[in-house]
């Protein structure tokens, strides 16, 4: 992983570096150098004949430019081609690649933050859910201990009733009783 650092450096260079965008050029011996400095046109020839004396092969060379500047050079290996394309192609990509690095590493942090705001409105929602079941298993509780006693006042109530008819029968045979003596 690319830590913060390495983007600050990354971006410290690429700004001060020449800017983009740069190109990659194949420049053989043979085809002459349609370079816009006559600079340019000396260092090319001076890296090419110094190659071919080597005889490293057919004598050629990939010129890495931008703004008018020879960036560096790639010689005639057999990936040079690539290898210059591949240091523009980077050197223009780089600012976006940045930009997107930055801006990725917000998004993330953005949804770390929101993440970290939701699971803890879970956490009081659990923390209120097993309340609202605390309290739910009391009042089932409550309401099974009332049920229990309702149950016992009703024993009470029907012997209470019993007990009232057998009292009011008793009384109404002393009543008979009563009257009959008279």
């Amino acid at each position: 992983m690319i830590d913060d650092a390495t983007i600050q450096r990354l971006q410290e260079l690429e700004k001060a570096a020449t800017p983009g965008p740069w190109t990659s050029e194949n420049y053989h011996m043979e085809d002459g150098f349609p370079l816009p400095t006559d600079e340019m046109v000396s260092i090319v020839e001076t890296v090419i004949r110094n190659t071919a004396n080597r005889g490293d092969g057919s004598p050629y060379l990939n010129v890495v430019g931008g703004e008018s500047k020879v960036v560096c050079f790639t010689l005639n290996g057999p990936t040079s081609p690539e290898n210059a394309a591949l240091i523009a192609s980077m050197r223009n990509a780089l600012p976006t690649l940045l930009l997107e690095i930055v801006r990725l590493r917000e998004e993330l942090a953005a949804a770390q933050d929101e993440e970290m705001h939701w699971r803890s409105c879970y956490s009081t929602i659990c923390d209120e859910c097993k309340a609202a079941q605390d309290a739910n298993d009391k009042l089932s509780d409550e309401n099974a201990h009332l049920r229990a006693e309702i149950a016992e006042y009703q024993n009470i109530n029907s012997t209470l009733w019993e007990r009232t008819e057998t009292v009011t029968k008793e009384r109404d045979e002393y009543k008979s009783f009563w009257e009959s003596m008279q």
